[in-house]
């Protein structure tokens, strides 16, 4: 309506402009009626806008918009000082949130965090992880994951922008749009990660995906954001330079450890089978006596021994030395038993 009245003020100028040229009214040596339509004209310049290609736009008359129509790519009539356009970018945003990939800042490697962040820049989303149970896949028992942490999760959001008038009303523009829906995110992270570990999450990412997605686009349709969201999911988890490295350590530690465990019972294993193999030899070749429960009482001597220990029963020779000197007093004691 607005525009309609300025378009018939601008029409009655203009015919008034005419009529002046007609009758020949000067001011200062000049036509004022050429004075009048040059007014015009170039008012006329300056009363349209053009929302370009690849732009969706919303129109607004003093500041109020006109209606929930998204204006499309092409020419509008608007006023100078009355009607005014407001666009943005009608493709798809591929956004890591909480902003842009490169707006994200992460602490330079080995930099003290003094929680000052950049100008333009926005911190990570990271969150913290809970305990493991005892309940828990036992395949993530070995995992150095399987601890309670705080880790930096990447929540990716493909959105778009449907309704111009909606979006500029509710979400004001794109930045405060991924605030929310990082904030959003957040919130169902809090939900999702706070009583398990990251390695237990890593397994579940796929759901927790879709259910980000199902919530943000419930939120966008039911909240009127103005958006269609395309495409939501999680990003593997993503962890420090300095974390990765103790915990990659302790892990290792913890694996040299059962190692040497391993090892240890495997020579002790070793000992014991080398033990049992002996007694069964000991007992199957006579050189040992066992008892009702098998185990190994009195160990005989072997053939050879034994004959050596007859002999010597059998004869009884040696030399006593009498004294310091063995050159002056010995005495031969020496006796054959049969003799």
């Amino acid at each position: 309506m607005k525009r309609l009245m300025a378009t018939v003020g601008l029409i009655i100028l203009i015919v008034i402009g005419i009529v002046l040229i007609m009758v020949g009214v000067e001011t200062y040596g000049v036509n004022t009626g050429i004075i009048l339509l040059a007014l015009v004209a170039s008012y006329l310049v300056f009363s349209y806008t053009i929302v370009p290609v690849g732009k969706v736009g919303m129109m607004t008359v003093w500041g109020k918009p006109t209606g929930d129509e998204t204006l499309a790519p092409t020419w509008y009539f608007t006023p100078l000082g009355i009607v005014s356009i407001r666009t943005e970018a009608g493709t798809v945003f591929q956004d890591e949130l909480p902003a842009d990939p490169e707006k994200i800042y992460r602490l330079p490697e080995g930099a003290k965090d003094d929680g000052k962040i950049p100008e333009g820049m926005f911190p990570p989303i990271r969150v913290k992880f809970g305990q493991p149970k005892k309940n828990d896949n036992p395949r993530l028992k070995d995992d150095p994951y399987n601890v309670a942490m705080v880790a930096e999760v990447v929540p990716v959001v493909s959105w778009r922008i449907n309704n111009a008038t909606m979006f500029f009303t509710v979400m004001g523009d794109v930045t405060n749009c991924r605030q929310i829906l990082a904030d959003k995110a957040v919130e169902l992270f809090g939900d999702e990660f706070a009583n398990i570990t990251p390695a237990k999450a890593a397994l579940t990412l796929n759901k927790t995906s879709e259910k980000l997605e199902t919530m943000l686009k419930n939120e966008a349709q039911t909240k009127n954001w103005g958006i269609e969201i395309k495409d939501a999911y999680v990003k593997p988890f993503i962890f420090t330079h300095a974390l990765n490295t103790s915990v990659i350590g302790v892990s290792i530690a913890q694996q040299n450890a059962r190692a040497t465990i391993h090892q240890a019972e495997g020579a002790a294993k070793a000992v014991e089978i080398s033990a049992g193999a002996e007694k069964t030899r000991l007992i199957k070749t006579g050189l040992a006596k066992k008892d009702a429960t098998g185990e190994i009482i009195e160990l005989l001597p072997d053939a050879k021994t034994k004959a050596s220990m007859d002999a010597l029963r059998e004869t009884k020779i040696g030399t006593l030395v009498l004294g310091g000197d063995p050159t002056k007093t010995m005495l031969s004691i020496g006796e054959e038993k049969n003799k």
